[in-house]
């Protein structure tokens, strides 16, 4: 995901991080083999869950200690938030390297440190101008030691992360101090801030915790409010955070309360994030792009109104609480902008526009972001709907179903022989006959096929060939509250929207975005009861759920036999020597 554990890092992979990846993926699958749902051993699998006697054991996605690599997000919001005067810079600033939108990607290479190097100049460049405002004695007396000590004090509590230490701070006012010696006034200015800006201490964060000595270490006060702040609004923690844990404790309500303020008070949230990753929303640009080649059925224009209308029903479902599945399986109002109301079979004359610019639409008969036009279009093909598309997506994201990759040698849909027109539904018939293929699409088939009454562009549809649609379909996945044939995708998501293994599936991907940890929910039944346990308490609401998942021993307690570089409480050290101004 994205944050969902899915996505590979970009580009060629010269820096690894080790103690980010070590040992965290559970299980193998064999080939064209199906992974288990829902601690369910699935026929053809050799490898099965564990059971539930055995969940006193050590779950196999116990966190290591580590420095967590910040997010493209995350890094921007700092820096905003530090320099206002530099927002622009800042937007401007490339992503390409270990910060990016998925908290699992930890590795970078030189093209993009490169590329990292030039944003953080420009953004120095209109840094020192807020410095020069905000410490005058910088210009009236150069070289004073006090003065240079506020500058470092200021500049160190605005980027970095967690505690300073007192050799950090004086090794900085030294630094300082002889830049401004070397060379001229703006250009020393520019290096100091474009040093803090690519410190490690800047781009990330500890959850190190302090050794129990028992083999397990527990995140401190600052490291847990630093971990609620940066997944909940996307930055450093603010001064009423930093006020509450100035008794060394952070309790599990001080998170609730500080969770939901920092919930409704930032652009983005993480939870808002989170769902647009699980929903797959920013892969909207790639509807019905093969090789570069576009489908001038929906434009960029289009495309870029569907991606704002998913965004912005999605930002008012988390903000406005309750079960997020609730929300986008069965939710009775969509959000449309003007370019996509005929989309959703609405005439631009018959509804108002909000104070937002969008349109509130009456959904009762096609419930939820799941059937809404931008979900149906992202998941179909150029000219014809895509079942199989469809079904791996509802196993994936609401069933902690995994299936594996396609053989790349499986033909098109189109390539299906045929003197007459044929339906998508007996293209896959014919297809799918073969004993191999049904290994898998025996579970993705009957779940697509249902989604038949909503064509390639997400429209409403009867016909198709001019016979009437059959939308029949059936889910098996040996899951009693969700299995059985059905009539159609509205039967479907009310299924799934009442199924407790679904709030559970969609809690546990929560939990793999804010850990970091590409955790297989599908064969790990003991990480599916911890997480059960964490969406049962927060009653489905997203934001509750991270705030129970960070306050969660899973969370909370890291295991020092995990592979980390650095001892427990130990800062990173800094890249030696200090980098020279060009």
């Amino acid at each position: 995901m994205s944050g969902l554990p899915q996505t590979q890092p970009r580009g060629a992979r010269v820096v690894h991080h080790a103690a980010f990846l070590a040992a965290l993926v559970v299980g193998l699958v064999a080939s064209f083999g199906c992974r288990g749902a829902i601690g369910e051993r699935v026929e053809d699998d050799p490898v099965g869950p564990r059971t539930s006697d055995e969940c006193q054991k050590p779950l196999q996605t116990q966190l290591p200690p580590v420095y967590r690599s910040l997010t493209g997000a995350q890094y921007a919001t700092v820096l905003a938030t530090a320099f206002p005067s530099a927002t622009s810079a800042v937007e401007a600033m490339p992503n390409p390297w270990l910060l990016s939108e998925a908290s699992t990607e930890y590795t970078t290479n030189a093209g993009s440190l490169k590329m990292m190097l030039n944003g953080t100049n420009a953004i120095a460049a209109e840094a020192r101008a807020e410095l020069n405002v905000e410490y005058p004695c910088l210009r009236d007396t150069p070289g004073d030691r006090s003065c240079l000590e506020r500058v470092v004090d200021g500049t160190l509590a605005k980027l970095y992360n967690g505690e300073i230490v007192a050799s950090e701070r004086d090794s900085k006012v030294d630094y300082l101090a002889q830049l401004l010696e070397d060379f001229s006034f703006d250009l020393a200015l520019d290096t100091f801030v474009s040093t803090v800006m690519m410190s490690p201490r800047a781009l990330y964060r500890s959850e190190m915790g302090v050794d129990n000595g028992d083999g397990t270490s527990t995140l401190t006060a600052r490291e847990m409010a630093d971990a609620l702040s940066f997944q909940i609004s996307g930055g450093r923690p603010d001064a009423p955070l930093l006020r509450a844990i100035e008794d060394g404790d952070l309790s599990l309500e001080e998170m609730r309360e500080h969770g939901q303020r920092l919930a409704h008070a930032t652009g983005r949230s993480g939870p808002e994030r989170f769902v647009s990753e699980l929903m797959t929303i920013g892969h909207m640009d790639d509807v019905f792009r093969v090789d570069g080649d576009e489908q001038d059925a929906i434009p960029d224009a289009v495309k870029d109104a569907l991606r704002a209308e998913a965004e912005e029903f999605i930002r008012r479902s988390v903000r406005s609480g309750g079960p997020i599945v609730d929300h986008l399986l069965t939710s009775e109002t969509a959000i449309a902008g003007p370019l996509t109301l005929p989309l959703h079979g609405v005439d631009v004359g018959e509804v108002t526009p909000d104070e937002d610019g969008f349109y509130v639409l009456d959904t009762s008969g096609r419930p939820g972001l799941m059937l809404q036009p931008a979900m149906m279009a992202l998941l179909a093909q150029r000219e014809h709907t895509d079942p199989v598309k469809r079904g791996n997506f509802v196993l994936s994201r609401f069933i902690c179903f995994e299936m594996p990759a396609a053989p790349p040698d499986v033909p098109a849909l189109d390539a299906v022989d045929s003197d007459m027109p044929m339906t998508v539904r007996e293209r896959l018939e014919i297809s799918h006959q073969d004993p191999t293929c049904n290994t898998c699409h025996r579970y993705m088939d009957g779940i697509g096929l249902s989604f038949e009454a909503f064509d390639h562009l997400g429209r409403e549809r009867t016909l198709e060939l001019g016979e009437p649609v059959d939308t029949s379909g059936s889910v098996n996945v040996r899951v009693a509250s969700v299995d059985g044939d059905l009539d159609n995708a509205q039967e479907l998501v009310q299924r799934l929207s009442a199924a407790g293994e679904v709030q559970t599936c969609v809690a546990t991907h929560a939990f793999s975005y804010v850990s970091g940890v590409p955790a297989d929910t599908s064969l790990d039944t003991c990480l599916f009861e911890a997480n059960q346990s964490i969406a049962e308490d927060a009653g489905g609401d997203i934001v509750e759920e991270f705030v129970r998942i960070l306050s969660s021993e899973l969370y909370r307690v890291r295991h020092l036999d995990r592979v980390s570089p650095y001892t427990p409480g130990e800062v990173p050290p800094e890249p030696e020597p200090e980098p020279e101004p060009e």
